[in-house]
């Protein structure tokens, strides 16, 4: 009785939709029929799942049937789309556990105009809210070896119905591809968590997807948010790094969507206390973050199309020195093959980029000097040796190759006290020709680009501070370079005017 009195009510508000919506004004009275009687007609499904004795069995078998069978007989778009979320939110989830692939079946049998992405989001998120809450005792479920099987079957069973949609019928738009892949990964997330592989599965479809077209405006705002919801999922960045397929999402996406997903990841990285540890994580860090980087093939030419403003630019490049100092390795010599990988990449930034970017660099390799020099006073053993961070630093023989050497090319000024750390962290590390050499090259600075007297007066503060400093320096080098200090200290002293 329930069921026919279903159909011919269902019939009776499909009829009153169709000359709604063939008819210009409709009276306020008859519009409030039309919801009053959308609402019996749900209430008829409601009636359903509250009888008593349906057994998973007997549902599958009789009601879900006949309830589609009317549902789909009657070509109303916005019937279909409030019964379908009707039969989703009233019956038991382990009924819709049962029947699932009856229920998919039917989904791709609705009208073109039937929002079937928000009907697979209700779904999932009461089957992924199903199984998370029985796996933490918050919700009783039959715990059959059936239901286990589906369960465990449940992620792939969905994911080949969305692609099948996809492909066979006009329902998903590609935004709404998108959309549906996400809530997937939801249910993926809450059902099976930390298995990775299955969200990095979704990933690989939605690239999989879009590789034989571009997105369009509305589809890149879709991947945004599903990125976006990545990475306020996991928190660690690791998790994503090995994702197989995230990289390769990102490549789908245009310059500013995709320097947009370079921030929101370096913000990640550089809030996260999880520290980027292999070279496979290296590569794909710097691989995703690369628009805010260095020049790839689609940045604009206009700086004026990427930055608001100086200060927009001048946050990025130190969004970026932050993401450097994630990199780190228990292993010295993996760190220094990291280094040299980074190294490599923002060399390719640009010289308005590098004069930021390669002093973070520079700390780095002195910090690494110090680590190593550490772990060998220790009686540890290290695979690099304790000169290789100086030589990246300063090119020992002399091709200008060395961080510093780049650097100080356009910016000797603001290299000059990064010589001198550098050249104090080698007299500690017991490198003492380098650090010589380094010292040096700090006068050579001051020689060439002290302009005024507070200029120099400055610099050789800073100077003769880091030559009290050092403990290691033969004394000839020492007297050498303070021979020197002492020779120029006379610009350092103020002048009377003597009448």
């Amino acid at each position: 009785f329930i069921l026919q009195n279903f159909k011919e009510m269902d019939w009776l508000w499909v009829r009153m939709e169709a000359k709604n919506n063939a008819a210009k004004n409709v009276p306020k009275r008859k519009d409030k029929e039309r919801k009053e009687l959308r609402i019996l007609v749900g209430y008829n499904i409601v009636r359903l799942s509250q009888l008593e004795g349906i057994s998973k069995g007997g549902y599958k078998e009789h009601i879900l049937p006949k309830i589609l069978e009317i549902i789909l007989m009657y070509k109303e778009p916005l019937a279909q789309q409030y019964l379908f979320e009707v039969i989703i939110q009233v019956f038991p989830d382990e009924f819709h556990l049962h029947t699932l692939k009856v229920l998919l079946e039917s989904f791709s049998k609705v009208c073109p105009k039937v929002d079937i992405t928000a009907i697979l989001a209700a779904l999932m998120e009461r089957l992924g809210n199903y199984v998370a809450g029985q796996r933490e005792g918050l919700t009783e479920g039959s715990n059959s070896k059936k239901e286990n099987r589906i369960i465990a079957e449940m992620f792939d069973i969905l994911g080949a119905s969305i692609n099948e949609i996809a492909s066979t019928t006009t329902l998903l738009t590609g935004a709404a591809f998108v959309e549906a892949q996400v809530a997937l990964m939801k249910l993926a997330i809450k059902t099976y968590p930390e298995e990775y592989e299955r969200v990095d599965l979704v990933l690989g479809s939605i690239t999989e997807h879009f590789s034989a077209s571009p997105l369009d405006d509305e589809s890149t705002k879709a991947l945004n948010r599903a990125l976006k919801y990545l990475m306020d999922e996991f928190k660690n960045p690791n998790i994503l790094l090995d994702l197989t397929k995230f990289e390769a999402l990102t490549y789908l996406l245009p310059f500013k969507a995709r320097r947009d997903a370079a921030i929101a990841l370096s913000t990640m990285a550089a809030n996260s206390d999880s520290q980027i540890d292999s070279m496979e994580r290296v590569g794909t860090l710097f691989n995703v973050i690369a628009p805010i980087v260095r020049f790839i093939s689609d940045t604009p030419a206009d700086s004026t199309q990427i930055y608001a403003d100086e200060d927009e630019f001048l946050e990025e490049q130190a969004l970026v020195c932050r993401v450097l100092h994630t990199v780190d390795s228990t292993d010295l010599a993996q760190l220094m093959k990291m280094y040299s990988g980074i190294r490599k990449q923002i060399g390719h930034g640009g010289d308005e980029r590098m004069k930021h970017t390669l002093k973070a660099m520079a700390f780095l390799y002195i910090r690494a000097a110090l680590r190593i020099y550490k772990q060998v006073a220790q009686g540890e053993e290290v695979k690099v040796d304790i000169s290789k961070p100086f030589s990246y630093l300063h090119d020992p023989d002399g091709k200008g190759k060395g961080v510093l050497d780049v650097l100080s090319a356009d910016n000797p000024s603001d290299c000059f006290p990064i010589y001198l750390a550098a050249a104090n962290a080698a007299d500690v590390c017991e490198v003492c020709d380098m650090s010589y050499e380094l010292f040096v090259r700090a006068f050579t600075i001051f020689e060439e680009n002290a302009a005024n007297p507070k200029e120099q007066a400055r610099m050789m503060a800073t100077m003769v501070s880091s030559l009290i400093a050092t403990r290691n320096l033969p004394e000839d080098s020492y007297e050498t370079l303070a021979t020197k200090a002492v020779s120029y200290t006379h610009l350092t002293l103020p002048t009377k005017r003597i009448v």
